[in-house]
């Protein structure tokens, strides 16, 4: 069982560049586009980090921080400590109030420690992959599992956004190696192991509540009788697992509801618009329920132009892995998951993630019978060298000059009157008395996100 958690034989540097390198890089190379702008609109994680520190209150309500839960925000609170106190230090600012002005007028200060930690967290989801799968007992397949987990584009496409999704991810493959670990090993404390992670996973989005699953799964499907001491001792770790999932998820993801009780159904995102659909809240964010074909249309193709390579080997892979004990709680989490959000009314992209990852591990299972035959090591070399190639074309796009900064600086050398006729919106009320002299000296970069959300 100790072989299972090192790196097959021949393997060498190459899984440590797999594993470790590769990843890293991919996800740090474009951690800089859009600089000195963050044209991304979701800053929930930044705002609440930051609202919590100026406000000294480490359990706010939902509403006026974030429809998010706390757990990154959380993780955010002594990095920005860190560099208030370098601040501090070199004098560059003298105090909270010149270190929030700063962020104000700097936002990217505050946005790119936020990145990098996104970042380095969705770093380690293709070690989770890598001994998931040898808890699965797989050898090389392990390897080129987590190498398409490294590599998956839609992960490093999110991975480089100061938004919860791909750490999201990473915390639900690091369930699945935990309820590998117990499958395969049959001790209990992997069972807890993977109730405590998957309640991080709920603890980042509303959307780790699936995660649950993950664990659940692996309670029933374990090799342990179903009689007498066994299925007393099954029972009992089964509600510690149970109880270490929603305690951790309430401590460091939605402390709130212990301290306030049930968020106000109006900080619910758009509640008047599902108010009167089937849905279910948690916080201020809700899933609504419901069947659209289209939704299959969409994502379907948006994920193959994303990820054809992981779509081929998980599904020459996915009886395989479902065939393998150890492996089925995290696969047929993914299947279940991709049923239902591929036809939900919800269309959005991001609901792909713990597909794709559930599929990396299909994937591992596809690779290690393939790279017994030489035509199968011929595929997989060539399907590596495809996404290694989407892959580094993404970074080096994220890495040009951003379009949007250009039209923004055009925007800004025309005369008032003229911009607000392209953008066919009046102005912040802050601008509305401002002259075109003091309009051109304005320095803060983000006021046209500002002015299309006033």
């Amino acid at each position: 069982m100790k072989n299972r958690l090192k790196l097959p034989k021949g393997v060498g540097p190459w899984g440590l560049l797999i594993l470790v390198v590769l990843p890293l890089f991919l996800r740090l190379a474009p951690i800089q586009h859009g600089n000195p702008d963050s044209f991304l609109p979701d800053t929930h994680v930044v705002r609440s980090a930051l609202r919590m520190a100026k406000d000294k209150n480490l359990v706010p309500p939902a509403d006026p921080y974030s429809s998010y839960p706390n757990a990154i925000p959380y993780m955010l609170l002594p990095i920005y400590g860190a560099q208030y106190a370098v601040g501090r230090v070199t004098g560059e600012w003298a105090g909270p109030g010149e270190y929030g002005a700063t962020l104000m007028e700097h936002p990217w200060r505050a946005h790119l420690p936020a990145r990098i930690l996104c970042a380095l967290l969705a770093s380690l989801a293709p070690c989770f992959v890598f001994f998931g799968l040898r808890r699965c007992g797989l050898g090389v397949g392990a390897l080129w599992g987590a190498f398409f987990m490294a590599t998956c584009l839609l992960h490093v496409h999110y991975s480089g956004q100061e938004r919860p999704w791909a750490p999201l991810t990473t915390a639900m493959c690091a369930t699945g190696w935990a309820a590998a670990a117990f499958v395969d090993s049959k001790r209990y404390k992997y069972l807890v192991i993977s109730g405590l992670l998957a309640g991080l996973a709920v603890a980042m989005h509303p959307g780790g509540l699936g995660a649950a699953l993950i664990p659940a799964i692996a309670w029933f499907v374990v090799d342990i009788p179903w009689k007498a001491e066994d299925l007393k001792a099954r029972l009992l770790w089964g509600h510690v697992c149970a109880g270490a999932f929603i305690l951790l998820a309430l401590v460091i993801g939605y402390p709130h509801l212990l301290a306030y009780g049930q968020t106000d159904p109006s900080a619910v995102i758009m509640h008047d618009a599902i108010q009167d659909k089937s849905h279910f809240s948690l916080a201020g964010q809700s899933v609504v329920f419901g069947f659209r074909l289209e939704t299959l249309k969409h994502l379907s193709t948006v994920f193959l132009g994303y990820d054809p390579a992981v779509i081929l080997l998980g599904l020459l892979g996915l009886l395989m892995s479902l065939a393998n004990r150890a492996a089925r709680p995290m696969v047929l989490f993914a299947v279940i998951w991709g049923a239902f959000f591929l036809t939900n009314v919800n269309d959005h992209v991001r609901y792909l993630l713990p597909l794709a990852a559930g599929l990396t591990w299909c994937s591992g299972f596809a690779a290690e019978q393939l790279a017994k035959f030489k035509l199968g090591r011929i595929l997989l070399c060539t399907l590596a060298g495809l996404v290694l190639v989407q892959a580094a074309r993404l970074d080096f796009v994220l890495g040009q000059t951003d379009t949007r900064h250009e039209i923004e600086q055009a925007l800004l050398e025309l005369p008032i009157d003229e911009v607000r006729r392209q953008l066919r919106i009046p102005p912040p009320r802050p601008y509305r008395r401002l002259s075109q002299e003091q309009w051109g000296r304005i320095s803060d970069r983000n006021w046209l996100a500002r002015w299309h959300r006033a």
